[in-house]
């Protein structure tokens, strides 16, 4: 939560840069999701996040779409076991 100035009428997202008015919501280009309210903007993450990738696997995150594909490094339409928390 990053707290606003008494009488703030906008939230400026630190990863964009971009302003936005009070009582609004956004996604910006990570994927984080983000409201301003009059008494500060409130972030938390869009994407899980990944882990007990096996060594021959990878993590593909599509930032337009916000979603990813945990799949074989060899073989990228194979699907591969992974442990994910949040979102």
């Amino acid at each position: 939560m990053t707290m606003l100035k008494r009488g703030a009428t906008h939230c400026q997202d630190i990863m964009d840069k971009i302003w936005h008015p009070v009582g609004s919501s956004w996604t910006n280009k990570k994927c984080v999701k983000c409201t301003c309210k009059a008494d500060g903007m409130r972030c938390c993450d869009g994407l899980p996040k990944i882990f007990n990738v096996p060594e021959d696997c990878t993590v593909e995150y599509n930032y337009k779409t916000c979603t990813f594909k945990v799949s074989e490094k060899k073989n990228p339409s194979i699907p591969c076991s992974h442990s994910a928390v949040g979102k």
